[in-house]
């Protein structure tokens, strides 16, 4: 896993400005083994807020022969949004998209904005505290 985590930072496909682990909560996962991973929170308002903020977008008609992640990088320049894209258009994995889907590709500098203010709102809110 380390491997695989290392090789995903290092590459030049890889901008941690979206990252899903700077985009959502995380929580740790405790195995009966004592050993435990670190997962990701889907549903994380900070994510989901930023993605019901996104109006403007461009449709692509997905061919089912070209990789997910290549659309992705040729539209955004990186890898690393492919999970925003996929949440986007209601999917989880680029394996479901069917053939001849028209995926919504929405517009990088809406996102940059909206990541923005999201960052922004963290900064103001750091010295909150939080009932839940």
């Amino acid at each position: 896993m380390a491997d695989f985590i290392d090789t995903v930072i290092n590459s030049t496909n890889y901008d941690k400005r979206y990252a899903s682990n700077n985009l959502m909560r995380t929580y740790q996962l405790e195995y009966a083994d004592g050993s435990l991973e670190e997962r990701i929170d889907y549903s994380d308002w900070r994510y989901t807020s930023i993605i019901k903020r996104l109006r403007k977008f461009t449709p692509y008609t997905y061919n089912g022969f070209e990789k997910f992640t290549a659309i992705v990088k040729r539209y955004y320049g990186n890898t690393t949004i492919y999970r925003l894209v996929l949440t986007f258009n209601g999917f989880m994995h680029p394996y479901e998209i069917p053939r001849g889907a028209v995926i919504k590709l929405f517009d990088p500098l809406e996102l940059k904005e909206q990541i923005q203010k999201l960052n922004n709102k963290k900064q103001g809110a750091s010295g909150r505290s939080v009932l839940v």
